[in-house]
């Protein structure tokens, strides 16, 4: 929902521990005032969610070993407030 927070969790493990890298729709993701990145950066967090976010997100966890990810898609919605005469 439009101004509400979003929070997107990477549960990543392994040894050596990964490094986490956030993208948006495939384009690196810096965290900024808007985007927070917590947790040691397995967690980002939206402060207002604004129809700009809409995108596919993605979380990649890589180490020496090997790389892995997980994307999820937000879709914000706004409030509706009915037909207008």
């Amino acid at each position: 929902m439009e101004g509400h927070p979003v929070r997107f969790l990477c549960e990543a493990r392994g040894v050596p521990a990964p490094d986490i890298t956030w993208f948006k729709d495939g384009a690196p993701f810096p965290p900024s005032t808007e985007a927070v990145y917590t947790r040691g950066g397995r967690q980002l967090q939206l402060g207002r969610a604004q129809g700009l976010d809409a995108g596919v997100y993605t979380c990649k966890a890589s180490n020496p070993v090997g790389a892995t990810e997980k994307a999820t898609r937000l879709e914000v919605y706004g409030e509706w407030t009915g037909l207008q005469q």
